[in-house]
């Protein structure tokens, strides 16, 4: 039996709409042999729920966690369980210092959608490991974020900087894997995001 994972989104918003990303990564997942189960319940974040799963990813926007939504999450992925956040991850519960902490960076503004090149910083990390440098057409974050905090997997070079675009980092007995592409149904569909996902998966999995 396939490790349980919990994939948490939302359809408030014209972007990040559930309805298309959750059809294309569950098949995804379900092919790599993982269970899926699709929710926009913050409340499947409490302890006795969440608790249910060995994954949590994350592909929401905006919101808020309610303290026992925040505890039950934190305890989760503290305790072991692996959390996954998926682009607007890092534009979601802005309210929450807790989950900012848990994740390693928020959003702070996007340039327009284009082809980006994104290049591999570790290529001996178990997720990045043999990938090559890619093109993909998406949306890419510009983030605040601390580089000691985390250990970047990808990055983008743009305006002169490199631009972070997937790091991990551990937290208590948990692994956490932030992946900042997946705008872009092209993106979402790019065999080199697929991969990376799917080795993200393994990578965090308890």
């Amino acid at each position: 039996m396939g490790k349980r994972v919990l994939v948490l989104g939302n359809n408030n918003f014209r972007f990040h709409q559930m309805d298309m990303f959750a059809p294309i990564l569950s098949g995804l997942m379900e092919k790599a042999g993982f269970q899926v189960t699709l929710t926009q319940d913050l409340n499947d974040l409490a302890k006795e729920r969440i608790g249910a799963f060995d994954i949590f990813l994350c592909y929401y926007t905006g919101g808020k966690l309610t303290r026992e939504q925040l505890q039950g999450l934190m305890s989760f992925v503290s305790s072991g369980g692996g959390f996954i956040g998926l682009h607007s991850a890092a534009d979601s519960f802005r309210e929450n210092p807790g989950y900012l902490e848990l994740l390693g960076g928020v959003f702070r503004r996007h340039p327009r959608h284009q082809v980006f090149h994104i290049r591999v910083a570790d290529r001996e990390h178990p997720i990045t490991r043999g990938i090559p440098d890619f093109d993909v057409y998406d949306e890419l974050y510009i983030l605040y974020h601390d580089p000691k905090r985390y250990h970047l997997l990808l990055y983008c070079p743009w305006e002169g900087e490199e631009q972070p675009v997937a790091w991990t980092k551990e937290y208590g007995g948990g692994r956490v894997f932030y992946l900042s592409l997946g705008h872009t149904e092209e993106a979402l569909t790019h065999p080199a995001f697929q991969e990376i996902l799917r080795r993200g998966l393994q990578w965090v999995s308890p």
